[in-house]
């Protein structure tokens, strides 16, 4: 493979090593990390959670990629700041700062645990809409909906429903 990407969980503590390994053996290494982001605030310390809220679970996931210096150097603020005004059970994030720091930045839906599939899990596919549209605004054409093989379900078990 050409280039390689790694995306620790709420942190960035692999990737010097990964950058060294990766340009001595003639591989584009390319940094990001898998942030949490918090459902409203960064620096809110209680759950504020209703049992009919898509986010209920908690924090969000979204992957942000550097694509460049300034990328990079906003994902270690992102990342420090989640550490140091955000962390509640994990560090986080909030759109506050996806906003202020997005400079030099790819970003992705995340997982089954990214807010807009959280949304669309919880049938809420009108949030689900509004939210893509926010992260478009936010990020431009640097933003992708995510789509792994889990999120679609089976042919044996789509027959079954």
């Amino acid at each position: 493979m050409p280039a390689v990407a790694m995306t620790d969980h709420g942190n960035m503590f692999g990737a010097i090593e990964f950058y060294r390994t990766c340009v001595a053996n003639a591989v584009q290494p390319i940094i990001g990390c898998e942030v949490y982001l918090a459902p409203r605030d960064r620096r809110e310390s209680a759950r504020q959670q209703r049992s009919d809220d898509y986010e209920a679970g908690g924090n969000f996931h979204m992957i942000l990629l550097a694509m460049n210096m300034e990328g990079y150097r906003n994902l270690c603020k992102m990342v420090s700041l989640s550490y140091q005004e955000g962390f509640y059970f994990k560090p986080r994030i909030d759109k506050e700062l996806l906003r202020e720091l997005n400079g030099g930045l790819i970003a992705t839906s995340g997982c089954l645990s990214g807010e807009i599939n959280r949304a669309f899990a919880a049938d809420n596919y009108a949030r689900g809409r509004e939210l893509a549209t926010e992260y478009l605004k936010i990020f431009g054409d640097r933003y992708y909906l995510e789509i792994q093989d889990n999120h679609i379900p089976s042919r044996t078990s789509a027959t079954r429903c």
